[in-house]
């Protein structure tokens, strides 16, 4: 049986070894060396596991079916022990170890391979709640783990598959924590890299020294494991939204400390909000995403850029241009009209007269106002902050009236102005 008290979740640390002065030959003639050919375990052997520094007490049982390690010598540090173990944690979940191991140099070392199958997760809440947030509600796991030290330096490579995982979140501190160092929340980054099985592939790199005093296994675990989802579901939107992937990237938002994924962005025309044909197939792709992952949001966020007040200038210009030359144009045909009735009509005056002065003053007024309307000289940055928010809308409503998307997925940022002279008029996409 196995048990561990304390207040902490498990840690592994080192502290500084007090250094021996080397022995003489006569005082290595006299220590005690171990050599043993090999220690086998077989039969109905258990190990108990209880952990009471886990909240709550984590508490299992290890059926060995066989174990046994090979040529420990003590007085050959360099030459390896070879071991085998075969185990299980209940019926079904099996364990099974084989590598070596160098148990007694100064800093012992080892190369091990471990096989998963199967292991119920629930169990290891006591350990998930503390470290993320959330508890393991459903799921089992199987992996290979290929673990390695060497000069107080563990490094590992872990090849896990998390079929059914369900998981629900009760500490809302660590959950943050969790999602800053996911880029996004665990149920979307979930549900990113579930295969159409609800199955979990992950890869995930683990190194460190123990020698660091900050070294702590939970760290480095908790870490790990987020990085892998996090590279594991970018992977998935780059592949799903291909071509237009490739320029997704995780931006880091120095305002908060945490980080947002931001797809490529989506080109307008200058001084346009009109979708063109790129954008239309770029948002077939994302409306495609969001119908397969039901638990994404996007974002859209319009920008306006120093090209399309030009633009817009120019626009404004011959529209002024265009309408002061309908109303001359207007003006000289209806003039023309009234003194040709006016030759064809009576001496005296009548109601048709009358009829025909007021006809020329009204004329007479509007040529007036359209002359006073002065020529466009500027565009303010309202009107380029109502362009940048029309091109988030005219997103919005492709994916909503083209593709069927829910709007409540998704938003439509503040609209901004960016100023930079090389910037292109655009929409951001984010999560």
């Amino acid at each position: 049986s196995v048990e561990r008290t304390g207040s902490t979740v498990s840690r592994l640390s080192t502290t500084t070894r007090q250094r021996t002065p080397a022995r003489n030959s006569t005082e290595s003639s006299k220590a005690l060396a171990i050599r043993i050919g090999r220690i086998q375990v077989t039969g109905k052997s258990v190990v108990h596991f209880l952990d009471q520094a886990a909240l709550p007490p984590f508490n299992t049982a290890l059926h060995i079916t066989s174990a046994r390690i090979n040529s420990l010598d003590s007085r050959n540090p360099e030459s390896p022990s070879t071991l085998v173990f075969h185990g299980s944690f209940d019926k079904y979940s099996k364990l099974a170890i084989s590598g070596s191991v160098k148990p007694f140099l100064e800093s012992p070392s080892l190369a091990l391979e471990t096989s998963l199958d199967a292991v119920e997760l629930p169990q290891f809440s006591s350990y998930t709640t503390p470290l993320m947030g959330y508890e393991l509600k459903s799921g089992t796991l199987n992996g290979d783990l290929a673990t390695t030290i060497e000069n107080n330096t563990i490094t590992g490579t872990n090849h896990l598959i998390i079929a059914q995982l369900e998981v629900e979140g009760v500490d809302k501190e660590k959950m943050g924590g969790m999602e800053a160092k996911l880029s996004m929340p665990l149920g979307l980054a979930l549900d990113m890299i579930r295969d159409g099985n609800g199955d979990i592939t992950l890869k995930i790199p683990v190194s460190g020294s123990l020698d660091d005093p900050q070294f702590n296994v939970s760290d480095v675990i908790n870490t790990a494991v987020a990085k892998a989802m996090k590279v594991a579901a970018i992977s998935v939107l780059k592949a799903s939204l291909q071509p237009f992937g490739a320029l997704l990237t995780v931006a880091e938002l120095a305002s908060d400390a945490i980080s947002r994924v931001r797809f490529q962005p989506v080109p307008f025309a200058v001084g346009s909000a009109v979708v063109d044909e790129q954008g239309e197939a770029y948002m077939g792709k994302m409306a495609g995403v969001l119908s397969d992952k039901k638990s994404l949001r996007i974002k859209l966020c319009g920008f306006a850029v120093e090209k399309d007040r030009e633009v817009l200038l120019t626009k404004a210009v011959d529209a002024w241009e265009k309408e002061q030359e309908r109303v001359r144009a207007l003006a000289t045909r209806k003039e023309a009209e009234l003194k040709q009735n006016k030759g064809h009509g009576e001496e005296t005056p009548s109601k048709k007269e009358t009829e025909h002065s007021v006809a020329e003053t009204l004329l007479e007024e509007s040529v007036q106002e359209t002359a006073a309307i002065a020529r466009p000289e500027a565009i303010d940055d309202e009107k380029l902050l109502a362009l940048a928010k029309a091109r988030s809308v005219a997103l919005k409503d492709l994916l909503v009236t083209g593709h069927s998307v829910e709007p409540s997925r998704l938003f439509i940022c503040r609209e901004a102005l960016d100023e930079n002279p090389k910037a292109e008029p655009r929409v951001e996409p984010s999560m």
